[in-house]
C-alpha cells in the first residue's frame, strides 16, 4: 500500500491508496490422461520378475531336498572296510577304537607279535578310527589305518619302548 502508484499493475482503491497487483492465479491442474493398461506399467513387470525368482528358488530348494535326503541316507548306510595295521621290530601292546553309527568299540592286543592287522566293517555317516601301539622291546614301530583301500593315517616312531598313534575319520 502506498500513496502513489509503484508501477504497472498497481491499482487505486476507494480509500485513495495504491495497492500492489494481485498474485497470479495458481496453474490449473493437468488434464486427466488416459490410464495405461496394467501390463504396460513398470511395477507390473518388476512384480512378475520377483514372483518368478522366488517361485523358481522354491522349485530348486524343494526339488533337491529329496535328492539330498537320498544322498544322506545312502552315505549313512554305506558299509566301510577298516584295516588297522602295526609293524615293527618287537612285540607291542596295541589298542584300537572305532566310533561308528552312534556306537563305540575299543579292543586291545597286548604283547602282539608284529606285523599285526585287524580288519573290521562299519557303517555310518561319520565314523572315527583310532589306533595306538607301544613296543615292549625293539626300537621302531609304525601304524596305519586304511579305509576302503585308502590309507587315511600313518605314523612311525623310533626308540626304546617307542609309542605310535594313528587316527582318522570318514
Amino acid at each position: 500500500m502506498s500513496d502513489t502508484s509503484q508501477g504497472p499493475g498497481w491499482y487505486q482503491a476507494s480509500d485513495g491508496k495504491w495497492y500492489p497487483p494481485a498474485p497470479p492465479a495458481p496453474p490449473a491442474p493437468p488434464a486427466a490422461s488416459a490410464s495405461k493398461p496394467v501390463y504396460k506399467k513398470a511395477w507390473f513387470w518388476v512384480l512378475i520378475v520377483v514372483v518368478l525368482m522366488f517361485g523358481g528358488c522354491g522349485i530348486v530348494v524343494f526339488g533337491t531336498a529329496g535328492v539330498v535326503s537320498k544322498s544322506i541316507s545312502d552315505a549313512s548306510n554305506k558299509v566301510h572296510t577298516i584295516t588297522y595295521s602295526v609293524t615293527g621290530d618287537g612285540p607291542a601292546d596295541i589298542t584300537y577304537d572305532t566310533f561308528t553309527d552312534g556306537n563305540t568299540g575299543s579292543e586291545q592286543a597286548n604283547g602282539a607279535t608284529l606285523p599285526w592287522t585287524k580288519t573290521l566293517t562299519a557303517k555310518g555317516l561319520f565314523s572315527i578310527y583310532s589306533l595306538g601301539a607301544q613296543l615292549n622291546s625293539g626300537s621302531t614301530v609304525s601304524c596305519s589305518i586304511t579305509l576302503d583301500g585308502k590309507v587315511i593315517s600313518t605314523h612311525t616312531s623310533t626308540g626304546q619302548y617307542a609309542n605310535v598313534e594313528c587316527s582318522g575319520s570318514n
